[in-house]
């Protein structure tokens, strides 16, 4: 079919329906919407977003999920094309300032050193000594004297840092950095995907210390951006524009079973009772869709596909994880980040909104990052411990866990998650569980799911 009347004609005729009010199935439904096709998106809560989500705290509000991307990514280039001036909202772009980071000592809180992934370039650095002693600084410099060796070799992180530099340099300065950017161990990154740059820059300078030298000299890292208002006006762009282009949007409707039939599939939904943008009735309702994108969480996606695709194993074992935001004393004054050592905190992270914000001089917002689930007033205690300072009020927020890409050994089974023999025709998934976490990769998946879905059904 090449005529662009019949395929307008096509898919107009081709009914989709997407399971997942997150980025990544808000995306796929605009991206289905904006070329004709009705969609019909269902949510199972009552509110739309996943993990970009803003709350209130102390009067405040503040994004508790997601917080920013990459300029010129697929998530600035997105908010361009959704144009969210004409939609009356505010499409203010603002850069994240750069900060230097903290770690905890006995000390208290220390700079850590310029690096890549905590990899110091010079071992006999003030703050690299400060963490790691006079021992483990010489220990680091024979790295300077050992046979070269590339990443082929050894692609565990923790494991070449070990080799290279030693253990108290990859305890101390790698692990606080990859636990609080990537949520892993150094053992658990994938060099080749965490550092690409990495191994060519070994391969030249012969050591890793040389390599990471080369690479901050040669630093020009994308900014990383926000909106002005919080990253929930995304969400509000994509609805509206979903709603403008005649999709429909239903909140508090989860998905239970989807059957194929022939060359069509039925999806049964229910509503829950207490749905707040219309009159319908809570009860069982079924849609009939030539097309079907699963945007859910892996265990909300993997009993809808279980009859209909053999995937491989999950990844890892289902897991939370929450973010507490939080407002703090005035008298803290770092405005940075903190990698808190594991042995100090059971937090991963912590940032400093304030300036991103706009918030006054007379309060400091901060949000922090933890696994598992924890209470407010345990997140707090955390918090005042690392910080050395009170905390007024804290919201906590928890998510699903997704893996992160950087992960060794989450390539693989994305290979194997994307095959196409896998997928019948008109059935595809997307979503963190398949492309890693980070809004850039979540919308850079849904845009190809979908992509390859319409052209599956308009072009046959």
């Amino acid at each position: 079919m090449s005529d662009v009347s019949d395929l307008v004609a096509a898919a107009q005729h081709t009914p989709v329906v997407v399971i997942g009010g997150g980025i990544g199935g808000l995306v796929a439904a605009y991206e289905c919407a904006k070329v004709g096709m009705p969609v019909t998106l269902l949510e199972a809560s009552e509110r739309l977003g996943g993990s970009v989500r803003t709350v209130e705290v102390g009067g405040i509000r503040v994004d508790a999920g997601a917080v920013s991307f990459a300029a010129d990514g697929a998530v600035d280039k997105l908010v361009a094309a959704l144009g969210l001036a004409e939609l009356g909202l505010d499409d203010q772009r603002v850069a994240q300032q750069a900060r230097s980071r903290f770690t905890t000592s006995p000390r208290g809180l220390v700079p850590l050193p310029d690096g890549v992934l905590g990899i110091p370039a010079n071992p006999f650095l003030t703050d690299v000594v400060r963490m790691v002693g006079w021992g483990g600084a010489w220990r680091g410099y024979l790295d300077r004297l050992r046979p070269p060796l590339t990443i082929g070799h050894e692609n565990r992180l923790g494991a070449l840092v070990c080799k290279r530099m030693g253990a108290k340099i990859e305890q101390r300065l790698v692990a606080p950095v990859t636990r609080g950017s990537l949520g892993l161990g150094p053992d658990d990154v994938d060099v080749s995907i965490a550092a690409p740059d990495l191994n060519p820059a070994l391969t030249r300078q012969g050591s890793l210390s040389g390599a990471v030298a080369e690479l901050l000299g040669a630093a020009s890292a994308r900014p990383r951006l926000t909106l002005a208002h919080g990253m929930e006006t995304l969400v509000a762009a994509l609805e509206r524009r979903i709603s403008e282009l005649g999709g429909r949007i239903l909140t508090g409707t989860a998905a239970e079973s989807i059957v194929r039939a022939g060359d069509t599939y039925r999806v049964t939904g229910r509503r829950a009772a207490g749905e707040q943008d219309d009159a319908e009735a809570p009860g069982a309702e079924e849609f009939s869709a030539a097309v079907v994108v699963v945007a859910a969480d892996e265990h909300a996606a993997r009993p809808l596909l279980r009859e209909l695709v053999t995937l491989p194993a999950a990844f890892s074992p289902a897991s939370r994880l929450t973010t507490v935001t939080a407002i703090v004393d005035a008298d803290s004054t770092w405005g940075a980040g903190v990698y808190p050592q594991l042995a100090e905190s059971d937090i991963a992270s912590i940032d400093d909104l304030t300036a991103q914000w706009r918030i006054g001089d007379s309060t400091r917002v901060v949000r922090a990052r933890l696994s598992g689930v924890v209470s407010a007033a345990d997140a707090s205690a955390q918090l005042q411990r690392v910080l050395g300072v009170a905390v007024r009020d804290a919201v906590v927020v928890d998510f699903e866990a997704a893996p992160h890409r950087e992960q060794r050994g989450f390539a693989a089974v994305a290979a194997r998650l994307r095959d196409p023999n896998l997928w019948p025709a008109g059935l595809g998934a997307t979503g963190a569980w398949l492309s890693g976490t980070g809004l850039d990769s979540v919308v850079t998946d849904a845009q190809n799911v979908t992509e390859r879905l319409r052209r599956g059904v308009l072009f046959s």
